[in-house]
């Protein structure tokens, strides 16, 4: 069956007789006195039933969730160790001995290669990547730190079964590493498939743990990770990503001294002294109390290059320019009833998608059904809505993938509520690594059981209460949340239009603006047929400015905002964009990855293979 467009898993899963315009609701009718009150109002054309009691928005169907899934290639392995004499040598050189090359199936072989003047063919160490004993993915090495990896191969971690449901799991940076860790005596050790990547060039840390999505279920009965990545700033970077998503509970970090990493130190001081640093692990430092030692690096660049700038959309370059927030932080949006909160959370949703690769967790009760949501992320992102069946060409699938990858939407069954939103949120960090939650909105997403009373308003200590929840969370997971928040109800001025809301008219108290570390309004202004969004607040003078206005108008082809001047001074021109952002932005990630591949070895103290 579908019902506007989308697929009906299940039809009528709370049975209420068929063409009843009202009805008992599902959520709230069995906890009241008068049970059997038709309460809801029954929209069968759109699928959903609204309550008039709680206010809750109640689902009529199951609707069909498509999952698109990526299509991985396999590797034709030849079973064999063949190496020859120059480079067995060449890893006893590196203190790996041949029965550590023959346990990890080491191969070698002429293979096509990325060279400076294209494609050759040469020879290459080959790491074969199994997993369960089956062949996943292969590593190409060239005698000159040439490398490649399986072409649409699925990344994994290396030496994944050696780690599968151990208690404790090494980690360090690649392959040689591994190889190092276990001549010490050390199988339980496994590394990433492409080291870490340097920074952005704004300085923003670029880690990308997706090798892990399809293989987290083999860590699911760790209890402790050792984290020996390299001594530098990206395995810095990588180490800080791995605590964040395990749990700093569960990290342990090693010293390697002054080495770069673990092949180096066993060159330099040998198998025994390493496996005793490696078993030498510590707790990660303290939490919650540091002193200027801990941050000396990073006040100093302040001082020379100033506070850096936080997380922007990258595409809404305006409201950029005036605001930004950080990783831990709340961004609260308001606005008048469909006035377009939501479109506008879902576009900078798109930028941090896009500009970090970061993924996003919706709680969003008020865009339901999920697929209803997702076709608005989609042409967002595309640029173009699709009307015909030859519109799902390639260019398409390739931002439904993008879309697949990077937005998870959180359902609940029976009613929302804070505590089980951000248990699951918590789930999707270990998984999938979410760096962004977003609530929408505020008053659908509650708090189950007593609320401490402090002040004796009872709206305020909810709403203080609520908040501590989130900065808790935000705090600990290093998450950005985007709250929505309705205001209360809004008065005209002398010419019968609406009052641009400000941040002490959210509904539910006066405490979003003293907790909440930003706040925006956005708001429809009918007479000009534009919108404006403004800073209510940013937390810190390097993020942004403080009630500054940007003014936009909305594409209904595809849901993009494309900026305009100030429409009172002239007929608003706007310069509609329908380009593919995944295609665009794709072609950024490529180079970044290019680039990485100068962090896997160091190149300064390794020789060239003697093939």
């Amino acid at each position: 069956m579908i019902i506007n467009g989308f697929k009906v898993e299940k039809y009528n899963i709370h049975s209420i007789p068929e063409k009843e315009k009202y009805w008992i609701c599902p959520l709230c009718s069995s906890l009241r006195k008068h049970n059997t009150e038709k309460c809801m109002t029954v929209h069968w054309e759109s699928g959903s039933g609204k309550c008039h009691h709680c206010g809750e928005v109640v689902q009529l169907h199951e609707w069909s969730k498509k999952q698109t899934t990526k299509e991985y290639k396999i590797p034709t392995w030849n079973n064999s160790t063949e190496l020859s004499d120059a480079v067995v040598k060449w890893f006893e050189a590196r203190k790996i001995d041949q029965f550590i090359l023959r346990l990890l199936k080491i191969n070698s072989g002429e293979t096509d290669m990325p060279g400076k003047d294209g494609w050759v063919k040469m020879n290459t160490i080959q790491f074969p990547y199994f997993r369960c004993g089956e062949i996943v993915n292969i590593k190409y090495r060239g005698a000159k730190k040439e490398f490649k990896m399986f072409k649409d191969g699925e990344l994994i971690p290396y030496n994944l079964d050696n780690v599968a449901n151990r208690e404790i799991v090494y980690w360090v940076e690649g392959e040689p590493d591994v190889l190092a860790v276990m001549s010490c005596g050390i199988h339980n050790v496994t590394s990433t498939p492409n080291g870490f990547p340097l920074p952005r060039p704004d300085g923003m840390p670029n880690v990308n743990l997706e090798f892990l999505d399809n293989a987290i279920d083999f860590f699911k009965d760790t209890q402790k990770f050792i984290l020996a990545f390299d001594n530098d700033e990206p395995g810095l970077n990588g180490r800080s990503e791995f605590i964040r998503r395990f749990g700093a509970h569960k990290c342990y970090t090693v010293d390697l001294r002054d080495c770069k990493d673990s092949n180096e130190f066993l060159i330099k001081y040998g198998s025994e002294e390493l496996k005793k640093t490696l078993e030498d692990y510590k707790e990660i430092p303290l939490s919650n109390v540091s002193t200027y030692t801990d941050h000396k690096d990073q006040v100093r660049d302040f001082f020379l290059h100033g506070m850096p700038k936080g997380l922007t959309t990258g595409i809404m370059a305006a409201l950029d320019n005036c605001f930004s927030a950080n990783l831990s932080h709340i961004i609260l949006v308001t606005g008048i009833p469909s006035h377009g909160k939501s479109e506008v959370v879902d576009a900078m949703c798109c930028g941090y998608a896009l500009n970090y690769d970061y993924k996003i967790a919706f709680a969003s009760v008020e865009n339901k059904p999920d697929a209803m949501h997702l076709q608005k992320l989609t042409r967002k992102l595309h640029g173009i809505t699709p009307h015909k069946q030859t519109d799902f060409n390639k260019a398409f699938e390739t931002v439904e993938q993008f879309t697949n990858d990077h937005f998870y939407f959180i359902d609940i069954e029976i009613k929302y509520d804070l505590e089980t939103v951000l248990k699951k949120t918590e789930e999707l960090i270990f998984r999938k690594g979410i760096k962004v939650l977003v609530i929408d909105p505020y008053n659908k997403v509650r708090i189950s059981g007593e609320i401490p009373s402090i002040t004796g308003n009872k709206t305020n200590d909810y709403t203080s209460h609520y908040l501590n929840l989130l900065n808790e969370f935000g705090y600990k997971f290093n998450v950005l949340i985007l709250l929505v928040a309705h205001p209360i109800k809004i008065g005209k001025d002398t010419a019968g239009k609406r009052i641009v809301p400000d941040f002490y008219d959210v509904k539910g108290g006066g405490e979003f603006y003293d907790m909440c570390h930003h706040g925006l309004v956005v708001y429809k202004d009918d007479i000009l047929n534009c919108i404006l969004i403004r800073t209510l607040k940013v937390k810190f003078l390097h993020l942004g400015t403080n009630n500054t206005d940007t003014w936009w108008q909305y594409n209904v082809n595809n849901g993009r905002y494309s900026q305009i001047e100030d429409p009172n001074k002239e007929a608003p021109k706007p310069i509609w964009d329908n380009s593919n952002w995944v295609l665009q932005y794709d072609k950024n990630r490529k180079v970044e990855v290019i680039e990485s591949d100068e962090l896997w070895y160091n190149k300064e103290s390794d020789e060239e293979i003697p093939f």
